[in-house]
């Protein structure tokens, strides 16, 4: 769906010409009530995509830039996928209370900024631009809070390594792991290695620690 404003006369059109930003992909954040987010960047100059699947719309080179909700691990899931495919992408989060902790998941997940649904729809398009310019822009507080985060390494996770996720931190326990998913002990030991490797971690521990920072589990 592609929204457009009403054209202005052409003497207001020559005084005060928009500027032409391209494509720009919105997300899932009707639900949210950030639907006058939606008007707010066409006011700024981007064509804007209202769509359920991003990364086809990356894919397709409709645009490089996404603005998404980041209200389900499906879509903090997607994230990580979004910024493993295409890290030349400009992804803006959508949240409905911005806060440290969430902020801080959201870049660890590869998020170039966080905006809150609660702001103004004019703030929160104007953060969004300056995103396409390299530059976050998040509340002070929430930013020393967040000084520490590192790069996010390109990474996506299957269905199955979740899971195994999900179990050990529910049980910690390797060989019940295994059996479980009906591997053998030295497979899984194998398969969880990998799984180390792929996170840039250590340890089952490091890597549960890994998935529970972005809001996988």
């Amino acid at each position: 769906m592609l929204l457009r404003l009403r054209r202005h006369r052409a003497d207001k059109r020559a005084l005060n010409p928009k500027p032409q930003r391209g494509r720009i992909a919105v997300t899932g954040v009707r639900p949210l009530g950030a639907v006058a987010l939606l008007s707010a960047l066409v006011e700024c100059g981007f064509a804007v995509e209202a769509i359920d699947d991003p990364l086809a719309f990356l894919n397709q080179g409709r645009g490089t830039v996404v603005v998404m909700a980041l209200d389900t691990v499906v879509r903090r899931r997607l994230l990580l996928t979004l910024r493993s495919r295409h890290p030349e992408a400009v992804v803006v989060g959508v949240a409905a209370r911005v806060t440290a902790d969430g902020v801080r998941q959201a870049l660890l997940l590869g998020a170039d900024t966080v905006i809150d649904v609660g702001i103004a729809p004019a703030v929160a398009a104007g953060t969004v631009v300056q995103a396409t310019r390299g530059m976050t822009c998040i509340p002070i507080d929430i930013a020393r809070a967040v000084a520490d985060v590192p790069p996010t390494p390109a990474v996506e996770l299957t269905d199955e390594q979740l899971e195994w996720l999900r179990r050990l931190a529910e049980r910690g326990d390797i060989e019940k792991l295994a059996r479980s998913t009906h591997h053998s002990r030295s497979a899984m030991y194998s398969r969880l290695s990998k799984l180390h490797h792929q996170l840039r971690v250590k340890s089952n521990d490091d890597a549960v620690r890994w998935a529970a920072d972005r809001g996988l589990l």
